[in-house]
């Protein structure tokens, strides 16, 4: 039954969003409200302006004009919100191993990419990595404040690579400063944390993760060298495990997509 609810709201979101579906439907809306309304935004246009242009009466009070834009802002902000790019994170050691690329496989090749952020004490050479050749101008990255003042730095700016230093390293405020970073200046409203054991890790630990997404593919390699998920800690008892409760369990082609949060620990009084 999921399915199929799932299927036919596909097909009319398909539909209503081509190219040319959304202006027509704009325009016509337009044409029948001008009409049924007897053009009324051409007729009461002076008597607007002299109604935003009003001054508040009482001391204190808010205007007509700082009204407006209360109300113009509640609409646009929630809309830039809906439409932010988000960001794909990784550490020092996925993006030295892995070298990715951290692109997203979107079915509307017009739509944008996430920023490819990365953390990571050495400062790696311009030619290096995939990032810096292909993505320069879409790639932030957060290293040592020393790390940022070396040459190496200077020339990944010059490519349009922005390189920011972080005064606390590893210090668990370093996480807090660099997703302040990303939503207030790089305007990312959300970020996916793709790769590194330890900064996975790093960000259970610091309360900075909403949820914790695991793909399990039905194929066994039992390969000796896997990584794990998350590293780092030496827990000597099972109380001292982070705990992750299981929200929801969904297939995903032969797949299995398992959604968990963390359980937050409760203040003591």
């Amino acid at each position: 039954m999921i399915d199929k609810i799932d299927s036919v709201v596909n097909a009319i979101g398909g539909f209503l969003y081509q190219p040319y579906i959304v202006p027509l439907f704009l325009i016509v809306a337009g044409l029948y409200f001008t009409i049924r309304t007897g053009l009324i935004q051409f007729r009461l246009f002076g008597e607007s302006i002299h109604v935003v242009a009003e001054k508040p009466k009482e001391k204190g009070s808010i205007s007509s004009f700082g009204a407006l834009m209360v109300s113009t802002a509640s609409r646009v902000g929630t809309g830039n919100i809906v439409g932010a790019c988000g960001a794909i994170l990784v550490g020092g050691n996925t993006l030295h191993t892995d070298n990715p690329l951290l692109t997203a496989r979107l079915d509307d090749p017009v739509e944008r990419q996430p920023l490819a952020v990365s953390i990571s004490s050495r400062v790696p050479a311009p030619d290096s990595l995939l990032l810096f050749k292909e993505r320069p101008t879409e790639t932030i990255f957060f290293t040592t404040a020393s790390g940022a003042a070396t040459p190496r730095a200077a020339q990944l700016r010059e490519r349009g690579v922005r390189i920011r230093g972080l005064d606390r390293w590893k210090s668990g405020e370093d996480l807090v400063q660099i997703l302040e970073y990303l939503r207030q200046e790089a305007g990312c409203p959300y970020v996916l944390c793709e790769g590194g054991g330890r900064l996975g890790l790093s960000l259970l630990e610091a309360g900075l993760v909403d949820e914790f997404h695991l793909h399990i593919a039905p194929k066994v390699l039992g390969d000796n060298d896997a990584r794990p998920l998350f590293d780092g800690r030496t827990p000597l008892e099972l109380d001292e495990a982070l705990s992750l409760r299981l929200v929801r369990m969904e297939p995903c082609g032969e797949d299995g997509h398992l959604i968990f949060r963390p359980v937050r620990a409760c203040s003591q009084a």
